[in-house]
C-alpha cells in the first residue's frame, strides 16, 4: 500500500484530513500529479467504503468517533462496523440510529466500543481483520482457534476477529473477550435507557 506524503491536515484545529495539493487547497494550481497518485486517479478514488457501508452506518461511524484517527480506523473495517451495531442492537432489543447518538452516553457507548481499534497489543503476526487474502487476493474469513485453547466459541467472535483476538497477535483473548462484552452492555444499557 502506498501512502501519499501530500495528505494532511486542512484545517488548523485538525479535523479534517485531505489533499494539499488539490487546487481548492493550493487556491488554483494542482500539484496533485507531484504525489503518489496523479491527479486522474485522486479525482475518481473513493474509499471501498464509501461503495460498502450504508449512509446511515457511515454517519454512525462519523458522528460517534471523536477525531480524524479513530475514524480511519473504524470506517475502514465494514466487518467491524456492522458487527458492533448488530451487536449493540441485538442486545438493546432496538436498532441503533442516528438520533440515538444525539443522547451522550449512546455516543460515549458506541464511541467506547469503536476506540477498541485503538486499544490493540501490537500484532506479533499481523493478525487483526476478519479476513486475510487468499492465493488470488480474495478475501478469505480468518477464524479464532478456540479449540486449541479449549474453549467454546465467543458470542462475539465477529467483533474479535476484528480487532485480533487471536493468541497469536498478542491480544489476551479472554481479557478482550470481557472488554468488548462490558463495552457492547454499557453502550445497550445506554441506548434502553
Amino acid at each position: 500500500m502506498r501512502v501519499c506524503p501530500l495528505l494532511g491536515w486542512l484545517d488548523a484545529g485538525r479535523t479534517r484530513a485531505g489533499c494539499l495539493a488539490h487546487p481548492a487547497v493550493t487556491g488554483g494550481a494542482d500539484l496533485r500529479d507531484q504525489g503518489v497518485y496523479d491527479a486522474g486517479i485522486c479525482e475518481s478514488f473513493l474509499c471501498p467504503s464509501h461503495s460498502w457501508l450504508g449512509e446511515d452506518e457511515a454517519e454512525l461511524v462519523d458522528f460517534a468517533c471523536s477525531d480524524a484517527w479513530l475514524y480511519g480506523l473504524v470506517v475502514t473495517d465494514v466487518p467491524f462496523v456492522r458487527a458492533v451495531l448488530e451487536a449493540v442492537g441485538r442486545l438493546a432489543g432496538a436498532r441503533l440510529e442516528r438520533r440515538h447518538l444525539e443522547r451522550p452516553a449512546v455516543r460515549d457507548g458506541l464511541r467506547r466500543l469503536f476506540a477498541l481499534k485503538e486499544e490493540l497489543e501490537p500484532g506479533s503476526e499481523g493478525l487483526f481483520g476478519a479476513f486475510r487474502p487468499g492465493a488470488e487476493g480474495e478475501p478469505v474469513p480468518r477464524l479464532i482457534d478456540y479449540e486449541s485453547m479449549g474453549r467454546e466459541g465467543s458470542p462475539w467472535d465477529a467483533i474479535l476477529l476484528c480487532v485480533g483476538a487471536d493468541p497469536r497477535s498478542g491480544n489476551d483473548l479472554d481479557r478482550l473477550e470481557e472488554e468488548v462484552r462490558a463495552r457492547l452492555e454499557g453502550c445497550a444499557r445506554a441506548l434502553r435507557g
